[in-house]
């Protein structure tokens, strides 16, 4: 009933059985190939979720999918465009880690955390100013600007360290 709902473009029912397959929970087995192949057609769809799942499982190598970080980089694309503040975050990642142009990156983190108030994202970008990952190169002073604005949103001086950190060359968790 659930697969006849999902194929007559009911929007939920892709999604729903993705997590069924992926999980084996309920009346369905476990079945990766399954599970991916619904969650692209919740994607397709419309469904962040399952957009901002196939990134996840392409960034990390699950469900038998091989790692892709071009194929998690498009789906995490796809789901910041529905919406997702998270996936904004991990296109900006993973566009960093894949040496893709810098204002790529750029533009994903500071999206994310400026919406989502993430220190993570802001943080990615102060390292970034600092080992000169940008378009405009080494800028310090933006780098400062960004655990500034960790610290005045969230009141965590954890920016404000990590960049003192990475000035002196000392290592960090980042």
């Amino acid at each position: 009933l659930l697969t006849l709902s999902a194929e007559k473009k009911n929007r939920k029912a892709p999604r729903l059985l993705a997590e069924l397959y992926e999980s084996g929970k309920g009346v369905l087995p476990q079945n990766s190939t399954l599970a991916v192949a619904w969650h692209e057609k919740a994607a397709q769809a419309g469904a962040g979720e399952s957009a901002m799942r196939l990134g996840e499982i392409y960034e990390k190598g699950e469900l038998g999918q091989a790692r892709d970080l071009e194929k998690a980089f498009s789906w995490y694309e796809k789901a910041s465009k529905l919406g997702d503040i998270g996936a904004a975050y991990r296109c900006g990642v993973v566009a960093r880690r894949t040496g893709q142009k810098a204002r790529i990156a750029e533009k994903y983190l500071s999206w994310s955390s400026q919406k989502r108030h993430s220190f993570e994202a802001g943080l990615e970008l102060a390292e970034m100013y600092v080992r000169g990952e940008t378009e405009s190169g080494r800028d310090v002073d933006k780098a400062w600007e960004w655990a500034a604005d960790i610290f005045d949103r969230d009141r965590d001086p954890r920016g404000i360290c990590a960049v003192s950190c990475m000035l002196l060359g000392l290592p960090g968790p980042w």
